[in-house]
């Protein structure tokens, strides 16, 4: 390896383990509700209740396949499962790495990773048992693929294999379609759109064969569900002025560089991929107003696709400055990405622990119920703790579910009685539902209650 590419190496490594260091305050945080979710549902499957038919998907089947692998990897629990979508954001930055290269050089690459890698919500969603970065991480993939592609049929099927990824994870990769049109269509290649197409596909026929006994399932939990779910709001102008005016936090050093960094970008890159990287932007955007309810960690698709040009562009004019200068431009850009590290390290180590109700309430399953037994809940991350299984369908109990009537009381009475069900915490969403507390009381002979928790049992 000859000097400057072992710097460039050097340099690349230690922005990612840098990166680690700070993701890795989020892998003690409490769980929130949606790692709740995922990890009961994962437990659900280990133990052989099956997606689809049994296990409600709020996730294409990717993501389950995808969650799945990660358990594979060494270490377990809450923290182990964390570590395998740590190392998964990594590999996003380094996607952007690729991306940031192509487009502005060694400096434009190391701009791109370090923006991303300090750019609200991405650090707090790093590490998160969720499926919104690991299909923004995929779908950067794709394209990082796609920028050096060239003719490469099979660079352009492992794009295709990438990008399939990543919207099976979650939907909300799908604006990744928009840079890869770009770049196809300036390569003028059937050939290469064939091999993206094969690519895709492969994914989508290895998942349609794993999971045909759930089709129609799994169409109505991710997709009609998610569209009926458009009902509980915001207004498309409400998103409009979320997404355009409020996707970055101004408060912090990205929320000036990412801009700063766009104008340069548009200024000195002047590409096709930075074609493809602008419609992109357009594309997510315009996906985001449409998505409703609106949520905070959907904006790591947004600020995914501002900071990775934004960063190229902070790069490439270090880079292009002339030399007497370029020493305190490089400073002052290495500066404010520092403050950035720093911001989003105090921002990661205020993280608290797991609620006490949730600590108590999943001490009281492990001592009163057995290990076989199931438990009903509407925070899903107590069974989990104790090492007790929910129930397939009542996986999830988010205000989505309740607020559409995708699950309603009628249908929560019913599980517990069918599976005959040992315990129900409640600390969410159950609390709301007089009807269903009546017959939890009813049904359920003792009652225990902390910190806002309360613990039903069986006789």
């Amino acid at each position: 390896m000859t000097r400057p590419r072992f710097v460039e190496a050097l340099a690349v490594a230690s922005l990612l383990g840098l990166a680690a260091l700070l993701y890795g305050r989020s892998l003690h945080a409490g769980a929130n509700y949606d790692e709740g979710v995922y990890l009961a549902s994962l437990d659900a499957l280990r133990h052989g209740q099956v997606l689809g038919t049994d296990v409600d998907a709020s996730q294409p089947p990717g993501f389950y396949v995808l969650l799945r692998a990660i358990s594979l990897l060494p270490g377990d629990g809450v923290t182990g499962i964390r570590v395998g979508f740590l190392l998964l954001a990594l590999i996003g930055l380094g996607a952007a790495y690729a991306i940031g290269r192509k487009v502005g050089g060694v400096t434009g690459g190391l701009g791109a990773a370090a923006l991303l890698a300090v750019t609200a919500p991405y650090p707090v969603q790093a590490a998160r048992v969720q499926a919104d970065t690991a299909s923004v991480a995929l779908a950067l993939g794709a394209v990082a693929l796609a920028c050096y592609a060239g003719r490469s049929s099979w660079r352009w099927a492992a794009a295709g294999v990438l990008a399939g990824a990543a919207v099976s994870v979650k939907l909300l990769a799908l604006p990744v379609v928009a840079p890869i049109a770009v770049l196809l269509v300036a390569r003028r290649s059937w050939r290469a759109a064939g091999a993206l197409a094969a690519g895709a596909a492969v994914i989508s026929i290895a998942l349609a064969g794993a999971y045909a006994g759930a089709l129609g399932e799994l169409w109505q939990t991710v997709v009609t569900d998610h569209r009926v779910a458009r009902s509980l709001g915001p207004s498309f102008g409400d998103n409009a002025n979320r997404v355009l005016l409020h996707s970055l936090d101004w408060a912090t050093p990205a929320g000036v560089l990412v801009p700063a960094g766009l104008v340069c970008a548009v200024v000195l890159l002047r590409r096709v991929e930075m074609v493809a990287l602008g419609a992109w932007i357009v594309a997510s955007a315009a996906f985001l107003v449409y998505q409703r309810p609106l949520l905070d960690h959907h904006l790591v698709l947004l600020v995914t696709v501002l900071a990775v040009p934004a960063g190229a562009g902070i790069g490439a004019a270090v880079a292009r400055t002339p030399h007497p200068a370029r020493v305190a431009v490089a400073g002052v850009a290495a500066l404010a990405l520092a403050a950035g590290f720093v911001q989003e390290d105090r921002r990661l180590d205020r993280q608290a622990g797991d609620p006490p109700g949730v600590r108590w309430a999943a001490d009281q399953l492990r001592v009163r119920t057995k290990p076989g037994e199931l438990v009903g809940t509407d925070l899903p991350i107590v069974p989990y703790l104790a090492g007790r299984r929910v129930p397939g369908h009542l996986v999830d109990s988010s205000f989505v579910r309740l607020g559409t009537k995708a699950l309603t009381v009628p249908d929560i009475l019913a599980t517990l009685e069918r599976d005959r069900v040992r315990a129900v915490v409640v600390g969410r969403l159950y609390a709301e539902q007089p009807a269903l507390v009546r017959e939890l009381r009813a049904r359920y002979s003792t009652r225990l209650e902390q910190s806002g928790v309360t613990v039903y049992l069986a006789p």
